[in-house]
């Protein structure tokens, strides 16, 4: 059996007692104040026990926030690296392809047109 059970089990034989004894008697008054050290006592562990659960479900929601909050900045990186990525594959390609487009176009050698010749300085750029 538990303390907490036992605790229980004297209160109420303590209550019994109680109840054959002759009120005013100074045995029924040390009786009501032992018991009323473990009402006490009782109320004491129940307290603690509310504590602990409440610290345990404390721990249990922050844990689950934390988990929450790491998947989120997962999410993050992993976005903040697809758009670094894009920005610089997508002006490359871009401009390949653009110069791919104005090579065609000028098939004699010459590039003519002044997009063809961006697309060409910017592929072949000096630095």
């Amino acid at each position: 059996m538990s303390i907490e059970a036992l605790l229980h089990t004297e209160i109420e034989s303590e209550f019994d007692k109680l109840s054959t004894m002759e009120p005013g008697s100074e045995k029924y008054r040390t009786t009501v104040d032992g018991l009323a050290k473990l009402m006490d006592k009782a109320i004491e562990i129940e307290k603690v026990d509310i504590d602990c659960k409440d610290k345990a479900a404390a721990r249990e929601s922050e844990q689950t926030l934390k988990v929450q909050q790491m998947r989120e900045e997962r999410r993050d990186r992993i976005v903040k690296n697809i758009i670094g990525a894009a920005g610089v594959v997508l002006p490359l390609v871009v401009t390949i392809w653009g110069t791919k487009v104005s090579l065609k176009f000028e098939e004699t050698g010459t590039i003519t047109t002044q997009s063809g010749r961006n697309f060409v300085q910017r592929l072949f750029h000096k630095k």
